[in-house]
């Protein structure tokens, strides 16, 4: 059964590589689940955005102790309450990625290249959870397969491999669990979201074959994307399992492929702007309820992709009406 929890803003999926603008579309009558959904939504504590110092094109990162990382060219940075994780790209992309780890507690760092025990690799999927840290290595015999390092002991193993002629991104770590996109060679790739158990990728059960973007777990249950039109894999439409577990799917409506993170164990994604003057929004999904939790000023306008640091979030946007910089401590 589907439900709605917002209303879905219906769009237009046109053109090639996202250079053709949508034309807007009117919102659909609310049904009955989605007006109770609303009112719930409405009683749940929004964030309290406050601004971030400096420049909004500079991005940061920050937790609630009060640690910030700013990003730049080649480089990812990744927060939590406890670690901080800084990967360095080669420019050249003939060189492993160089990542440093850092225990916020002891100031303890460690170094993780292509001489580690699990070697890093040329770009590839990173991500950071509260227990572990994942990216992207290559076994002895060459396939490309996802490493695993727990922070409490530093250890390190290769597990899932994708198949030949397959490869994988987007790997999102929550409490709930490790999820991966996995894709083929085909043209246009068939695409699987699912879950990391021991050495196999279990597909999310309500996730339809081919056309899934992106994926986490919360406590809840899966929250997944999906891409309507091949031709412009930017727009998408969310989904998340309801309460009444696999077969109750709940349509967050439309969002930004690539944006959906899981931060303060709810999940956040961006909605770009609906016709030429809206704000762009972020949407938050707490396992019962969606809302909008932020908009940008006043459009044309677009939000980059949210960033977590543990129980901190901030969001950087550009607009018309001026850029901001925000952040906001969560529950």
């Amino acid at each position: 059964m589907i439900r709605y929890a917002v209303p879905a803003l219906l769009l237009v999926l046109a053109g090639c590589s996202g250079d053709d603008a949508s034309s807007p579309q009117a919102e659909p009558t609310p049904t009955k689940a989605t007006t109770e959904a609303a009112t719930e939504a409405a009683a749940a504590p929004a964030p309290d955005w406050q601004p971030v110092p400096g420049p909004a094109d500079r991005a940061h990162t920050l937790n609630a102790r009060g640690t910030d990382l700013t990003g730049a060219t080649h480089r990812e940075t990744f927060l939590t309450e406890t670690h901080s994780l800084v990967v360095e790209q080669d420019p050249q992309e003939t060189e492993p990625a160089r990542a440093v780890l850092t225990d916020l507690e002891s100031g303890e760092k460690t170094v993780l290249d292509g001489g580690s025990e699990v070697p890093t690799t040329t770009g590839g999927s990173w991500a950071l959870g509260a227990d572990s840290l994942v990216h992207a290595t290559v076994d002895p015999a060459g396939a490309y397969c996802l490493a695993t390092v727990d922070l409490a002991s530093g250890e390190a193993s290769a597990g899932w491999c994708a198949p030949e002629r397959h490869g994988f991104t987007g790997a999102r770590v929550t409490a709930a669990g490790t999820t991966l996109q996995t894709f083929d060679d085909q043209r246009p790739s068939c695409r699987t979201v699912g879950t990391l158990e021991g050495t196999e990728v279990v597909p999310f059960p309500d996730a339809p074959d081919c056309t899934a973007w992106d994926g986490l777990l919360l406590d809840s249950g899966p929250v997944w994307s999906v891409v309507r039109d091949e031709g412009n894999v930017e727009r998408v439409d969310l989904f998340a399992q309801g309460p009444g577990g696999p077969g109750d799917v709940v349509e967050l409506g439309a969002g930004t492929s690539g944006t959906l993170i899981e931060c303060g164990g709810s999940a956040y994604f961006v909605r770009d702007p609906q016709d030429d003057s809206g704000p762009a929004r972020l949407v938050r999904w707490d396992g019962s309820a969606a809302e909008v939790v932020y908009e940008s000023p006043a459009g044309p306008a677009f939000l980059e992709t949210p960033r977590c640091g543990g129980d901190a979030l901030t969001v950087t946007a550009y607009a018309e009406g001026g850029d901001e910089q925000v952040t906001a401590v969560l529950g």
